[in-house]
């Protein structure tokens, strides 16, 4: 099981970043909870190139997947972004350990550092309840990691987010004035819905003022309740625990209303 110290973090903005407060379009790194994982995999020290041929059967698996799992929206779509224009407002940043970008029909998230997690916003603004979903497809890195859904994203130092992980834990957290908090367990939880490995793994995070709850694969995997924050921007996070090299494209990322 994966278990966490407890202790503050210190939030460190990225020079690539638009900054904090108001502006809710940037990406923000903060130092990860400790993981406890035996994981051993080396991180690199270039961003990892993805050849042709991966990018096909991904784009396969995800097709495959999709009619297989057949999934129901949830609601009326409010907003949508399929990622096959690098125009439509997501933060973008490429430094030389981390990259947040449109790639190749989706948006790319790799981050080299270990025990750290970025997270980057649409640049929208969404009040009441809520129902957001994605197609998230690891594609290189370790397998134990962190990556899913924010909501009610008031600014860098405040926000609901959905966590999975590629060995298949799943959890929901805040980040609440430089510190985290996990909402729905005391720490991340093994769950046997989530694909493992190099997969693709369907996300919905519901964030109905206050009452959050997270499925994976149309199974529910978590919920909680917390209203210190309630409607704002939406995005993405993705973080390392012991070993650097989380890679996850993310895909037909929805809004709906309930």
């Amino acid at each position: 099981m994966k278990r966490y110290l407890p202790m503050l973090f210190i939030l460190m903005v990225s020079s690539a970043a638009c900054g904090t407060g108001a502006n809710n379009n940037g990406s923000v790194e903060t130092q990860a909870p400790i993981s406890f994982s035996t994981a051993t995999k080396s991180s690199s020290t270039e961003t990892p190139n993805i050849s042709v041929l991966a990018l096909t059967q991904i784009a396969e698996q995800t097709l495959e997947y999709q009619a297989t799992r057949n999934l129901q929206p949830q609601g009326n779509l409010i907003w949508s972004d399929t990622f096959n224009s690098d125009t439509s407002g997501w933060y973008r940043m490429n430094e030389t350990d981390r990259v947040s970008d449109y790639f190749s029909g989706g948006y790319r998230m790799w981050l080299d550092k270990p025990r750290y997690d970025i997270w980057a916003t649409a640049g929208q603004s969404f009040q009441g309840p809520i129902s957001i979903e994605v197609d998230a497809t690891k594609i290189g890195g370790t397998d134990d990691n962190d990556f899913g859904i924010i909501c009610d994203y008031q600014d860098a130092e405040n926000f609901h987010v959905g966590l999975i992980s590629s060995d298949g834990y799943t959890a929901i957290a805040k980040y609440q004035n430089q510190a985290w908090e996990y909402l729905s367990s005391d720490s991340m939880v093994s769950v046997d819905a989530i694909y493992q490995g190099e997969a693709t793994n369907h996300i919905r995070f519901d964030c109905m003022d206050g009452e959050l709850t997270l499925y994976v694969n149309g199974i529910l995997i978590a919920n909680a309740f917390d209203d210190s924050f309630m409607g704002g921007d939406v995005g993405f996070q993705v973080g390392n625990f012991d070993t650097g090299g989380v890679d996850i494209l993310f895909d037909n990322f929805e809004v709906r209303i309930p």
